[in-house]
């Protein structure tokens, strides 16, 4: 019964880890576009500041620059981490609602827990080690503001070629990309973690859960360590889930 409840239950969690899966690419079109402005942007700004094959400005016309390139990259990473919020929410609202869905058909009709949009915000707006997944994903475009200006910098001081700063930009979205799918992916489990917790407490069929780790080459030792723990569905020392960025365990009924 464990085993099968185990199966049942992880292809659950595979299934809104896929759904996080393809769904990111819609923010990653967001950021695409950015870059793609960016870049045209860096272009222009060849053309009319280079010499030799390099970037070639004063201090004077350094300054004038940046100001514009900081007021353009503040306005797009705020529309950026917006169109995030949005997306992100999206794929969580889902994620919710069928891994509720799947959970119930498994351990029969919950009556007292309904699916509503004011249930969805409780799930997906809490409180998660000191901070909610909104302020996560604006702080991730602040980064990202800073390490474009940053390197913007860099390479009008350093005098550095076109095709050196375009690749230093696209480096940083590709690392802005990669933060915000480990971001999202934290967030699916914790958020599938919260329906477990209410599914679990209100059914009558489950007294127990117990800890399975995503066990693979790369699995923290704490979650190795994890892996089989038993707890009752209410013990007030039941240990979160996820317990770290990138988490992916969950729990099964015994």
């Amino acid at each position: 019964m464990i085993q099968d409840h185990k199966e049942k239950i992880l292809e659950i969690k595979k299934k809104a880890i896929e759904k996080v899966e393809q769904e990111v690419e819609g923010i990653y079109n967001e950021h695409k576009k950015v870059l793609g402005m960016l870049l045209l942007l860096i272009m222009e700004l060849f053309d009319k500041y280079s010499l030799e094959g390099k970037f070639n400005v004063n201090r004077y016309q350094r300054v004038e620059i940046l100001k514009k390139l900081e007021n353009m990259i503040i306005k797009y990473t705020k529309e950026l981490s917006q169109a995030d919020i949005n997306i992100s929410k999206h794929i969580l609202e889902d994620v919710i609602t069928k891994s509720y869905q799947m959970h119930t058909d498994l351990f029969g009709d919950i009556k007292n827990i309904t699916i509503t949009s004011v249930l969805l915000d409780e799930i997906i707006f809490k409180q998660y080690k000191g901070d909610i997944f909104d302020n996560r994903i604006t702080d991730n475009k602040r980064k990202l503001a800073n390490r474009l200006y940053v390197e913007l910098d860099k390479g009008l001081i350093n005098n550095v070629t076109l095709e050196e700063l375009s690749h230093n930009i696209q480096e940083i979205f590709k690392q802005t990309n990669y933060e915000t799918y480990r971001l999202l992916m934290t967030e699916q489990t914790r958020v599938f973690d919260e329906v477990q917790t209410k599914v679990f407490i209100a059914s009558t069929n489950v007294n127990k859960v117990m800890w399975v780790s995503a066990l693979c080459g790369n699995t923290c030792p704490y979650c190795e360590m994890m892996d089989g723990s038993i707890f009752t569905v209410d013990d007030p020392n039941k240990p979160e889930i996820p317990a770290h960025v990138f988490c992916q365990c969950c729990w099964v009924p015994i």
